[in-house]
């Protein structure tokens, strides 16, 4: 095991730096190879800041880290000419610098991709690394950006109180894809065009593919001022003007809370794949309206309008209905190749099979629905999530075989019968209020991974989890010995919640376990305690 390429592949999988030693602590070859190598997650600053301070060589830290985050000036000042040696590639600067930082202050950062920075200050031409990519000036308060300012390749910018400071597109190096207003965006004398279309005189860059206009913008939509090439388009909460000069680049359409204007047929451009509308949206969508290659459609809170035959793109593969949506849903109003469909809260009527197209693979039933009415389920299924008031009787017939990620919801609590669960299933999570006996031989030989919700506390036997499984987390009220045979023996990871207290006589757990969650008290004493290679405490 001594691929450097396979270990950085998984180490980019793994969640913290304690997960990364632990991979490396499993071969002593491992540490030795790769420790020196591999990019950690997070630079470990108060161990850093002990080093400087003590002067204590005997701690050798690794020359890699993916982020460093800096939470007072003071620290700053301390350690930021100790970071020459380390490739750190994002910095979060979480304060406000009291005092002017001038040109060299960052120079310690060589390798630095991504920079936040809480600054009040002006920011010197030469101040920001030429190596940034992606630059967070949210929070800058002072009244001018000027010209050569931003690094020459940086590609991703997010800023805030635009109005004070922004003046021209110029300021922007040609290298920018991407623009995020965060704060404030809604000056009308930066909305400059001539109307002709045949000069650049937005303030926006030309070259722009993303752009949030943030929750400050709600002016009328201009010729000329969104960039010709622009592919993401998010508006914020504020913005409710008519659809106009929208560029027929666009990919994706997003609009934030308020807007609730009619759309007319054409106003969308035909690129569009990806649209989706805020809570306050509840007009009429018409035939003709929505372009025919959308593939993503999530309509906001308030929509509750009857769905036409048509109206939806037969190029649609994912929808999202509303939260108030309760309209009966006719035959053929749903498109046929439509893969992932979730519907909303309060949608009260009986789902047949005329209504689901089979083509579903993913789905999401109304949370409360009626538990009189009946389901009838796509016949090739792979994700269910079931209502949180489900009952077995609403199922005209078993769980389609293809079903392979089961979600239950939280109000559930009947007993299992052999033969419910399909054989393929991998992934099942319980609601917070089951709490039955679980049979020997309930569950099929592919279920990888098995979650149980709070109120869980029934004791499990040997034969009662499967071979296959290896991923099993219990709930806060779980408390139950888990005596030789009842662990699956192929068990990677184990999570216990806040009130599991057994003795280590009562805890048997399997070779194969590398992940547990546990309080420290229950495993301390535990016999298999070393043979872990995680252990997360509360």
């Amino acid at each position: 095991m001594n691929n450097f390429f396979l270990i950085s592949n998984i180490v980019s999988h793994l969640n913290n730096d304690r997960d990364i030693i632990s991979l490396l602590s499993s071969e002593k070859c491992l540490y030795s190879n790769f420790r020196g190598k591999i990019r950690y997650k997070s630079f470990p600053t108060h161990r850093f800041l002990q080093q400087i301070v003590k002067n204590d060589n005997s701690i050798v830290l690794p020359p890699r880290f993916k982020m460093i985050m800096i939470a007072t000036e003071y620290l700053f000042n301390i350690i930021n000419k100790h970071l020459e040696r380390f490739n750190i590639l994002h910095v979060r600067l979480s304060f406000y610098f009291k005092s002017p930082i001038v040109v060299g202050d960052l120079s310690s950062f060589n390798f630095m991709k991504s920079l936040r920075l809480f600054i009040s200050h002006p920011i010197d031409v030469g101040l920001l690394p030429e190596s940034l990519l992606y630059l967070d000036l949210r929070y800058y308060g002072y009244e001018a950006l000027n010209e050569n300012v931003l690094p020459k390749y940086l590609e991703t910018l997010e800023i805030g109180y635009v109005e004070k400071y922004i003046q021209s597109h110029l300021i922007y190096p040609e290298s920018l894809t991407s623009l995020s207003f965060v704060n404030q965006f809604n000056h009308e004398s930066l909305l400059v065009t001539d109307n002709s279309g045949l000069e650049w005189t937005s303030i926006l860059p030309r070259n722009l593919t993303t752009l949030n206009l943030g929750n400050r913008f709600e002016d009328d939509l201009l010729c000329n001022f969104l960039p010709p090439q622009l592919k993401h388009l998010t508006f914020g909460d504020k913005f409710n003007s008519q659809l106009k000069f929208l560029p027929n680049s666009l990919v994706s359409l997003s609009f934030g809370r308020l807007f609730n204007q009619e759309i007319y047929q054409d106003q969308l451009p035909k690129t569009l794949e990806n649209l989706i509308f805020g809570s306050v949206f509840d007009k009429d969508i018409k035939i003709g309206v929505l372009p025919k290659n959308l593939k993503i459609l999530k309509l906001g809170y308030h929509w509750n309008k009857d769905i036409e035959v048509g109206v939806l793109p037969e190029s649609l593969t994912k929808l999202k209905l509303s939260y108030s949506f309760n309209k009966k849903l006719k035959i053929g109003s749903i498109p046929a190749q439509l893969k992932s469909l979730r519907f909303g809260r309060i949608y009260d009527f009986p789902i047949t099979e005329e209504i689901l197209p089979n083509s579903l693979k993913k789905l999401i039933l109304p949370m409360n629905y009626n538990t009189r009415l009946s389901i009838c389920l796509p016949l090739f299924i792979e994700n269910l999530r079931l209502p949180r008031t489900f009952s077995l009787k609403q199922i005209e017939h078993k769980l389609p075989p293809t079903c392979k990620y089961l979600t239950f919801g939280n109000e559930f609590n009947q007993v299992i019968e052999r033969g419910f669960f399909p054989n393929r299933l991998e992934s099942l999570t319980f609601g917070d209020f089951f709490n039955r006996d679980i049979l020997p031989m309930i569950f099929g030989d592919s279920l990888k991974h098995l979650q149980f919700g709070r109120t869980f506390n029934s004791q499990l036997f040997p034969g009662s989890l499967p071979k296959s499984l290896e991923i099993l987390k219990f709930g806060d009220q779980f408390n139950q010995p888990l005596l030789e045979d009842v662990l699956p023996p192929n068990l990677q990871r184990l999570e216990f919640g806040k009130f599991f207290n057994q003795s280590p006589e009562n805890l048997k757990l399997p070779n194969t376990l590398r992940y547990l969650k546990i309080k420290m008290n229950v495993i301390s004493n535990h016999a298999d305690k070393n043979k872990i290679i995680h252990i997360e405490n509360f």
